[in-house]
């Protein structure tokens, strides 16, 4: 008995959260499709217009899971032909009708949610790969731009590095050339010495050879005076 107790206790607070979140409120729609048309079945009723009519099941709590007849053009100016197939149901075929009838509703209304938030969690996530996507591309590129920047600059070093070791190699040679042409001044200033040193005696030896010119000169006009006299 306590586990019967139990039970319903638990099924009555189930059948209330399928009411809360159902469509029961005063909604008589089908919670799943017909298995065949309102006019395939037989024999056939005819409305007062002697047309057939149509067959529909109740999902009402008052007469929920009863088939029931009426005129197929009822909405669209037709007579008001009304008359129920099955009996009315016990009280806990009922209540089991509309438990069942909450719970699908329930479920399906559950899965529309789960339907929509998987498809939402899906355009969320499209958005969020196509985002990660363009924001790769621009890295991307980005990382493309600066590459090419290091390499340019790369080059730059390079050609850097290559004037310095010319001008270095430059400077080299021009401190080379400099001490060539400190030792060839060098070389000059003790010529040009030897040379100062070297007129000095020619221009002594040219004023000796004038006076020994000058000597013979007057000798030789000496010794022909007589003669001339």
């Amino acid at each position: 008995m306590a586990s019967s107790s139990g039970s319903g206790r638990s099924l009555g607070t189930q059948e209330l959260r399928w009411r809360r979140h159902g469509d029961s409120h005063g909604d008589s729609s089908s919670p799943i499709p017909y298995r065949e048309g309102p006019l395939e079945y037989t024999p056939v009723v005819l409305c007062k217009y002697g047309a057939k009519a149509a067959r529909f099941i109740s999902w009402s709590d008052l007469n929920t899971g009863l088939r029931y007849l009426k005129c197929a053009r009822a909405h669209d100016g037709g007579c008001d032909f009304y008359n129920w197939v099955d009996p009315p149901n016990s009280s806990f075929k009922k209540q089991l009708l509309l438990d069942l009838r909450d719970a699908v509703k329930y479920w399906k209304h559950a899965t529309g949610v789960a339907e929509q938030s998987l498809k939402d969690a899906r355009m969320e996530t499209t958005r969020l790969l196509e985002g990660a996507t363009r924001e790769n591309q621009r890295l991307q590129l980005q990382l493309e731009g600066t590459t090419r920047e290091n390499q340019r600059l790369q080059l730059e070093l390079e050609g850097a590095v290559r004037y310095n070791e010319d001008r270095g190699a430059m400077f080299v040679a021009a401190r080379r050339d400099v001490a060539i042409m400190q030792a060839e001044l060098q070389l000059g200033a003790e010529s040009r010495v030897e040379l100062e040193v070297r007129i000095g005696t020619l221009e002594k030896e040219r004023k000796l050879l004038f006076g020994a010119l000058f000597v013979c000169v007057g000798l030789v006009a000496a010794s022909w005076m007589p003669w001339i006299m």
